[in-house]
């Protein structure tokens, strides 16, 4: 199977399954694995956990990209979780290479994803120091981006932070990396985040009603030269630094998150296109088949 006729069957494919997850019947009690929406951060799922997230984000700015990203994911235990990422672009233009959101990537790429959760330390009621590794490979479904031949590439992630009952605080870094095809290579990157969450005590409220956080977000980007023939390309590679506030709000099984970072340091090479802001909405359902909830 080539690869276009690839990526008209997986896409869709990907797509409705997702679509078909919205809408089975609500089993379990709450949602459990939710996080930020831009940066790094630790929760998994509970064993036997179902995830089905649907994301918009754009880019505005010189040039406005925008596309919907599709997520299944299933918690293996508490502490491992597996995903499947899958895009469907809107609006396709030429922007620094990034990833808007921490477990779904900004690019044309089908992406599964390993989380392990590989420390935790509760040393209060419903307060715990944790840290979770992730690894994604990256399959692009696009054979040309930004002028460039693609290649499959890999994503490694790590985060660590302090959880409990009213404040949250995460910090990550993760590094992305394409294989070469024909002496063209995408830029790598260097993303790094720092998360700060609230509960709001008149906003903490016990199922069944909404339960909401406030968040503040920084992410920072070192972005490589990407290559052509195997040469650098001067009008690629940089950083960027963003930082803004977003949300999350949690109703029985569904969860909405969303937020804008604005730039707070470009510093990219050459002529590229600069964003004003980003901004990600996502919908989020969480079910265990059976009714029950693992632990």
């Amino acid at each position: 199977m080539s690869r276009t006729d690839f990526c008209r069957r997986v896409i869709p494919l990907a797509v409705v399954a997702v679509g078909i997850a919205f809408f089975v019947p609500p089993q379990a009690l709450r949602a459990s694995g939710h996080g930020p929406v831009f940066g790094h951060a630790t929760p998994t799922l509970g064993r036997g956990g179902w995830e089905a997230d649907l994301a918009f984000m754009t880019r505005p700015g010189e040039q406005t990209p925008a596309m919907l990203m599709g997520l299944l994911a299933y918690g293996i235990t508490e502490n491992l979780q597996v995903s499947v990422a899958g895009p469907v672009s809107l609006r396709r233009r030429a922007l620094p290479a990034s990833r808007l959101t921490h477990m779904m990537g900004a690019n044309l790429d089908i992406q599964p994803m390993l989380a392990w959760r590989f420390h935790r330390n509760d040393f209060d009621i419903g307060k715990r120091f944790e840290s979770t590794a992730y690894f994604s490979v990256l399959f692009p479904t696009d054979s040309l981006r930004n002028g460039l031949r693609t290649e499959a590439g890999y994503y490694a992630a790590v985060a660590t932070g302090y959880v409990s009952r009213s404040h949250y605080l995460w910090g990550g870094v993760g590094y992305q990396r394409y294989g070469a095809r024909q002496g063209d290579r995408l830029s790598d990157f260097l993303t790094y985040s720092g998360v700060w969450a609230w509960r709001p005590p008149a906003l903490r409220k016990d199922y069944p009603a909404w339960d909401w956080r406030i968040m503040v977000e920084l992410v920072g980007e070192e972005i490589g030269r990407a290559r052509r023939a195997g040469l650098p390309l001067s009008n690629s590679g940089g950083r960027q630094v963003f930082a803004g506030p977003t949300t999350l709000g949690i109703y029985k099984n569904w969860a909405v998150s969303g937020g804008v970072l604005f730039p707070v340091y470009r510093g990219l090479n050459g002529i590229q296109a600069r964003e004003d802001f980003r901004f990600v909405f996502n919908v989020s359902y969480f079910f265990w088949p059976g009714g029950k909830r693992g632990h």
